[in-house]
């Protein structure tokens, strides 16, 4: 599924072009003269499809600025040279008069042979040398027409494009990252618009640039949205932290040898060592995230999560009720947010007159000092904590980023179901995924749980239900609203934990999985994101960043 983001066509007409076709008018005897478009006749030409598109048309409708350029044969006939697609759309748009630069034939070249040769070279220049507006442009152009007073409705109406194009333009505008980025980069304004909410945020750009040169920036633009609250809270501490001259790291690698943790150290009485008592370049910072997600109930109270009947979530039996005592899960409202987690290191504890938890006990053993009620974790003690943090840690982010791709995979599928053919030459591919999923996974069309209703994917995928869909359809679409069908009983086996696995007890869930991701990428060029080639085996877990 290719990126059909929206563009702003600036109306060719008014573009002035150098070509070899103008140095041959500026060197022949030539006139300008107004011309009804029925009238010409179009001479022999290298572009051999000239797409006229609706805002191509619109833009000439309100008339021809650049004139054709055309040369007049012996018997009187005016052949349009350069300006086919003016002069056709002109035609359609109802167009009398069009201007048109007229010169002999003879004037313009000596014989038959040295007007063909002259005929290509013309046009195949003034194609070639058409330079587009960077993106860049076209947003300072939308910029200033907004300056004038216009408005973004407006605009888009008289550049002949949609508001969406216009905001994304305006977006960008404001920006000087993003306007940086999308000439650098090749971006779109779409794009560009994305990238202007990082602003203060210099990796997600960096990220998104690198995403979308492998084809990958809504991937990476849905993962970044889904954890913005974590990048924000670890963002403030870092920046917190660095301002009152600490060394501060996002990343656990950077925790080398040496380094102990300070919550395993005490003094020499046996009391934990405090960040304030020590000298700041001894210490590193090492800034995660930390999700929390919190209950109330529907009159506001906040509730603890062993008060709740987890037994009903989901349950469409609005006559259950949960156990006396218990909440209904189905009234309760669940609000995440994330915090900063700061976890301190020494580097040299032993010069700071430190000692570990272990150490500490073993040179205190024989007096009469007693083990302090707030002694730190041993070595070992610790490492298993930090294991089941970073396992809890590694699941939310995880499950964060394969709700990400789904939205992304799911927009992208919502976008190709909503055109009339299939996807072109994949036929043959489309009919064996079909065949493929009833013969292996029939079960998977009737799906019915929490978040996994295979019908009601179906619903959304198509805009609508699919069987009344099928009312009136063509053949093609009749046959891309069954592969829609199929496509939600497959997104209906993907939940946002599918990277767990854990369906060995039955073979054919992973393999479908696989099937339908791979699926996707052949019929429809879908790129997948790394938590979806953890699904289908090409990646694992561990390899994802989820600090």
């Amino acid at each position: 599924m290719g990126n059909n983001t929206a563009t702003i066509t600036p109306n060719a007409e008014t573009t002035a072009v150098e070509t070899t076709a103008v140095e041959t008018i500026a060197a022949a005897t030539g006139e300008l003269l107004h011309i009804d478009p029925a009238e010409l006749v179009l001479d022999d030409n290298v572009r051999t499809d000239p797409v006229l598109g609706k805002d191509f048309i619109a833009s000439v409708a309100t008339g021809v600025r650049l004139p054709l350029y055309a040369v007049r044969d012996a018997d009187g006939t005016v052949k349009v040279r350069d300006g086919q697609r003016r002069m056709l759309a002109a035609r359609e748009a109802g167009l009398t008069s069009v201007p048109v630069y007229v010169v002999a034939a003879d004037q313009a070249e000596s014989d038959d042979t040295e007007r063909t040769r002259r005929r290509i070279i013309d046009q195949v220049i003034a194609n070639e040398a058409r330079a587009d507006l960077k993106a860049s442009e076209k947003a300072a152009a939308v910029e200033q027409l907004s300056l004038t007073g216009l408005s973004a409705t407006k605009i888009a109406k008289s550049l002949h494009t949609n508001k969406k194009t216009v905001d994304a333009a305006l977006a960008t505008a404001a920006s000087q990252t993003a306007r940086s980025a999308v000439d650098a980069a090749n971006l779109t304004l779409d794009q560009g618009m994305i990238l202007a909410e990082y602003d203060d945020d210099p990796e997600a750009v960096t990220e998104l640039v690198a995403a979308a040169a492998e084809g990958r920036f809504d991937h990476k633009a849905a993962e970044l949205k889904e954890t913005a609250p974590a990048r924000a809270a670890i963002r403030a501490a870092r920046d917190e932290l660095t301002a009152q001259g600490f060394t501060v790291t996002t990343d656990r690698s950077d925790v080398v040898s040496g380094y102990r943790r300070l919550d395993q150290l005490v003094d020499a009485e046996g009391s934990k060592a405090a960040v304030a008592d020590l000298d700041p370049d001894h210490l590193l910072a090492l800034v995660s995230a930390r999700w929390r997600t919190e209950y109330t109930s529907a009159d506001g109270v906040a509730l603890d999560r062993d008060d709740i009947d987890w037994d009903l979530d989901g349950e469409e039996d609005a006559d259950l009720k949960p156990e006396e005592g218990y909440h209904d899960p189905r009234t309760v409202t669940r609000t995440e947010s994330c915090t900063a987690e700061v976890v301190w290191f020494h580097r040299c504890y032993e010069e700071a007159g430190l000692l570990t938890a272990w150490e500490w006990d073993q040179q205190n053993r024989s007096s009469k000092k007693s083990t302090p009620k707030d002694r730190p974790l041993t070595e070992a003690e610790q490492a298993h904590k930090d294991a089941e943090t970073r396992e809890r840690r590694k699941v939310k982010t995880l499950n964060k980023l394969g709700v990400a791709a789904q939205t992304v995979r799911r927009d992208k599928l919502t976008e190709a179901f909503g055109r009339k053919t299939l996807p072109k030459g994949k036929a043959a591919v489309v009919a064996a995924f079909l065949a493929t999923t009833m013969w292996h996974n029939a079960d998977l069309y009737n799906v019915t749980r929490q978040d996994a209703n295979a019908k009601d994917i179906a619903a959304d995928l198509l805009g609508g239900d699919p069987i009344e869909a099928l009312d009136g359809a063509t053949g093609e679409r009749a046959q891309l609203i069954a592969l829609a069908i199929t496509c939600a009983a497959h997104e209906a086996n993907l939940p946002k934990d599918a990277w767990r696995g854990g369906h060995e007890y039955l073979r054919s869930i992973g393999e479908g999985r696989t099937r339908y991701l791979t699926f996707l990428t052949e019929a429809f060029g879908y790129a997948l994101s790394d938590i979806e080639k953890v699904v289908t085996g090409d990646m694992n877990a561990d390899d994802i960043n989820i600090s």
